[in-house]
């Protein structure tokens, strides 16, 4: 069964409604998150649990540096990132995620924009119950190259 949304107006499976919603998820996210409140509420609370989590905590700063590591030339032998993706060197990682590439994806295609990929871990980090499993699950092996609309389709479907 299929309905036609309030606000794009496309016509769309009612799995992508919310209940009693007359506008589909994806218009409902794009309307959050342009909402300066809602907005500074999510950073309030995300800095909250920061300060408040550990396990949050250390999910964040792995994730930016893995972020700034493939950004940038951080890969020294003592690199944590090196050491948790389980790699002897940058140009290992590089061609595992370039053997994971779907079509489209390049090396300068990576980033936040609908139209490149980013990094996904296939266990989702998410799952780990306690720091050492987050640094397992940070294994190279467990993560590849994802287009970021699949990766966030993904994240919310937890």
């Amino acid at each position: 069964m299929e309905k036609t949304c309030s606000r794009c107006f496309k016509v769309k499976p009612i799995s992508e409604y919310s209940k009693n919603y007359t506008f589909c998820k994806e218009c409902k996210r794009q309307s959050y998150h342009k909402n300066k409140q809602w907005s500074l509420n999510s950073n309030k609370n995300k800095l909250k649990r920061y300060h408040s989590d550990k396990l949050y905590r250390e999910k964040c700063l792995l994730r930016k540096k893995l972020n700034d590591s493939w950004k940038y030339e951080f890969w020294t032998d003592k690199s944590i990132i090196k050491k948790l993706l389980g790699v002897k060197s940058k140009q290992e990682f590089i061609e595992h995620i370039k053997n994971n590439f779907s079509k489209g994806m390049t090396l300068d295609n990576y980033g936040k924009d609908l139209n490149s990929w980013q990094f996904d871990h296939i266990k989702p980090l998410s799952s780990a119950k306690n720091i050492k499993e987050l640094h397992n699950l940070f294994h190279y092996k467990n993560t590849r190259p994802l287009w970021t609309k699949e990766n966030n389709k993904k994240r919310g479907n937890k």
